[in-house]
């Protein structure tokens, strides 16, 4: 809930309890207009796949969970980055390379493989 906090204080919403609702529900209206699905590229790895970072026959990334399915493991990558939000240290700006790296390492990379594992 702190970052939550933290995050609406970023986008200049001031909130108290009886706010928090509304100001997330302001946030997500807010961003809505972002959300257009059927514009998004998939990137893809190859008429075949890319057997070291894939895998094999597929455009699957290879990943910790092993998990094979594209929609399973986008709702696995959602819910892992969900909780891994909730683990992100607010610092104050200017951010320095070290911090992003742990912020980066502690979301995303978490679930992927680096092409040499599988």
């Amino acid at each position: 809930m702190q970052n939550y906090q933290a995050s609406l204080k970023l986008e200049g919403i001031t909130t108290t309890a009886q706010t928090t609702q509304q100001s997330k529900a302001e946030i997500l209206q807010k961003y809505k207009k972002y959300s257009q699905p059927e514009t998004l590229v998939r990137y893809m790895y190859g008429e075949m796949g890319d057997s070291l970072y894939c895998y094999p026959g597929t455009n699957i990334l290879k990943n910790k969970l092993n998990i094979r399915d594209e929609q399973i493991l986008e709702q696995a990558e959602l819910e892992l980055s969900g909780l891994a939000s909730n683990l992100i240290e607010y610092a104050e700006p200017p951010y320095d390379l070290q911090y992003l790296k742990n912020q980066f390492m502690r979301s995303s990379l978490a679930t992927y493989t680096t092409g040499q594992e599988s």
